[in-house]
């Protein structure tokens, strides 16, 4: 079993990418929400996602 699989990480976009154009959305959901227009820094951006794995036990 591949690293990221055993992490979980790689299962969710092997799955994605049985459908190509919900994988291209999600990405592109990603990216607007990192952009540096927001008002958020990327920095407080990070400890948002950090506290919201922990709070999940997100493994990866």
């Amino acid at each position: 079993m591949p690293a990221a699989s055993a992490a979980g990480g790689g299962g969710i976009v092997a799955s994605h990418s049985l459908i190509p154009e919900a994988l291209h959305h999600a990405f592109a959901t990603f990216g607007v929400l990192l952009s540096p227009d927001l008002p958020l820094t990327r920095r407080q951006q990070e400890m948002i996602a950090t506290a919201v794995s922990a709070a999940n036990r997100c493994v990866y």
